[in-house]
């Protein structure tokens, strides 16, 4: 069995997509780098393009990845632009 990463509802403070994505939408693509470290992220609605995990444990993870570039905000807290959403970890 596979996993994704399943958009719920904005959870913070949006810094690298102007709009949250349609509801229901899969992690296709994400970089915590790109952008200075504010991150980049790319959602479908379409189950073949989304990006698949193993475990859970590994799309938890991939979730919580921290920028390399920017791994601190500016509250002093780690910078993890992809927690900006509320997810769902959903078999496929």
């Amino acid at each position: 069995m596979s996993f994704v990463i399943k958009y719920l509802e904005v959870a913070g403070h949006l810094t690298m997509n102007k709009y949250p994505p349609p509801a229901g939408s899969m992690v296709r693509m994400y970089d915590p780098d790109a952008n200075d470290g504010l991150g980049d992220v790319l959602f479908t609605l379409n189950p073949k393009l989304a990006l698949k995990f193993d475990t859970q444990t590994e799309a938890y993870e991939f979730w919580m990845q921290t920028s390399k570039v920017r791994p601190l905000r500016n509250d002093g807290l780690p910078n993890r632009p992809l927690t900006a959403f509320s997810v769902e970890i959903a078999p496929i």
